[in-house]
């Protein structure tokens, strides 16, 4: 977990509560079948958990800052059109809290679903799109 004093993180938009930006470092994964992870940040409340993740601190500080000004669609309502990346609320069963994460959409499957719905089984129940990428970026 890293603290950033100079860096002004907005509280949680569910409960309000304090963020910290957690770094994760390039790593290889040697005990399970999974890719090398290339590092990333996250940014996670401290009281509820919400989280949001990118590939680089700025990318999540910019994430978890404008979010809150952003509108939640629900999976009720309509799937996103398009493949790609979008900003979820999810759980993985009902004992579990709910997260806010970056999650991969495939619209254009023969069957759409979210990322890792086979294997881990991610219960969105809200999503929206991201914002444009910085210019210059």
């Amino acid at each position: 977990m890293t603290k950033m004093p100079d860096i002004e993180l907005k509280p949680c938009p569910f409960c309000g509560g304090e963020a910290v930006i957690n770094e994760i470092p390039p790593h290889k994964h040697t005990f399970v079948n999974m890719p090398d992870c290339e590092g990333f940040t996250y940014i996670e409340c401290t009281r509820c958990g919400g989280t949001v993740a990118a590939d680089t601190t700025q990318q999540a500080i910019e994430a978890w800052n404008r979010r809150a000004d952003m509108d939640w669609i629900s999976v009720k309502a309509r799937l996103p059109e398009r493949d790609g990346c979008y900003l979820c609320r999810y759980r993985f069963s009902k004992n579990n809290p709910k997260c806010t994460g970056l999650m991969f959409y495939f619209a254009t499957d023969e069957f759409p679903h979210w990322q890792n719905k086979g294997s881990y089984k991610p219960a969105v129940t809200y999503w929206m799109p991201l914002p444009e990428p910085p210019k210059g970026d």
